[in-house]
């Protein structure tokens, strides 16, 4: 019972996220290292989101 109440408590986020799933710390990792690499140097002052298409 509480394995299932569990699972629909993190179903109601995922269902607004537009990618269906929670983002992994290596897919935030790698915005970061974008940024911080010389690639990167280009972007400023600017607000990046990375929330996977997340709408409140």
């Amino acid at each position: 019972m509480k394995q299932s109440l569990k699972a629909k408590r993190l179903s109601l986020p995922e269902a607004k996220i537009a990618l269906g799933r929670f983002g992994e710390p290596s897919e935030s990792a790698a915005v970061v290292a974008f940024l911080a690499s010389g690639e990167g140097h280009w972007v400023t002052r600017q607000t990046l989101e990375a929330s996977g298409g997340y709408k409140l």
